[in-house]
């Protein structure tokens, strides 16, 4: 891709690349208030770009700093907006998600114990090697022995 179709020169004679523009024109859509600042001559630990608000008062408040310029940057303003989303609500529904997959996950393992318990009991073998899903240790049932742990 040519390097040139990438870069837009603003009106100060400056050169942005399109998608850091794309980026900062969707910023300004959402809330004018909001200000993309490019740091010119960061530090090695800095940040090149920061997010500010431009406040009633007057001032510039950081909200925060900006690595990459990407789309990530649009759904942290998303989320982190407490005055048109409701945080709280998005916390406990993405809760209850993970409670859900790790209800699931659990009944997966227990299915899988209870077919290896299954297993074990039918057969006919003097021991019997599987590998306990909870915890992933290789075992190794004897039928007049405890169960043994292998190394490996």
């Amino acid at each position: 891709m040519d390097v040139g179709q990438r870069l837009v020169e603003m009106a100060s004679g400056e050169v942005v690349e399109r998608d850091a523009l794309r980026i900062a024109e969707k910023i300004h859509e959402y809330d004018p208030n909001l200000i993309l600042r490019y740091c010119s001559e960061p530090d090695l630990t800095d940040a090149p770009y920061r997010l500010v608000e431009k406040c009633p008062d007057g001032f510039e408040r950081i909200v925060f700093d900006i690595w990459e310029l990407d789309d990530r940057v649009i759904e942290r303003i998303y989320r982190a907006d407490n005055a048109r989303t409701d945080v709280s609500t998005d916390l406990e529904a993405a809760n209850e998600l993970a409670k859900k997959a790790q209800k699931r996950r659990y009944e997966e393992l227990a299915s899988e114990a209870k077919e290896i318990a299954s297993s074990v009991i039918k057969s006919p073998k003097e021991t019997y090697k599987f590998t306990e899903p909870f915890s992933g240790k290789k075992l190794k049932v004897h039928q007049h022995k405890p169960v043994e742990t292998e190394r490996g």
